[in-house]
């Protein structure tokens, strides 16, 4: 049977052969972790317990905390989490606080692009401090 083409490491900047099937050479290969593990397996609060969770939350604190730190009076209507379960937030009592609609959906946000700020970091580090980007090279011809 004829051997399989070697291929290219599929890692941004890498151009190192792999003749073994993998997809990823040694030195990029990621850190596989199973779904849901977060920080500690720590699992998630579902269901009944996390309806509990809420609705304890919201008798203890019933207006939004950011608004009431900003001298407004608004309802809590979301569950949030402080430090955000993707960055290894746990699902506790401690990591919770309650927030309105608008107030979560601006810090979502903020999240967010600090994630996709954290990854480009990661690449352009990895990739040796280099800012491979379009933006400089011109216009096309």
């Amino acid at each position: 049977m004829p051997r399989r083409a070697p291929t290219i490491c599929r890692h941004p900047g890498c151009s190192r052969k792999l003749s073994d099937g993998a997809r990823y050479c040694e030195a990029h290969k990621p850190e596989w972790k199973p779904w849901g593990a977060g920080a500690k397996g720590a699992r998630t609060v579902k269901g009944a317990a996390y309806d509990a969770a809420r609705k304890a939350l919201f008798a203890n604190e019933p207006l939004c905390r950011l608004c009431a730190k900003a001298g407004r009076t608004t309802a809590a209507t979301i569950r949030d989490h402080i430090v955000p379960l993707s960055q290894g937030g746990l699902d506790v009592e401690s990591n919770t606080q309650p927030l309105c609609v608008p107030c979560h959906d601006a810090k979502s946000a903020e999240e967010k692009r600090q994630g996709s700020r954290d990854s480009w970091r990661s690449y352009r580090d990895a990739a040796g401090g280099v800012d491979r980007s379009n933006r400089d090279r011109g216009p096309l011809l």
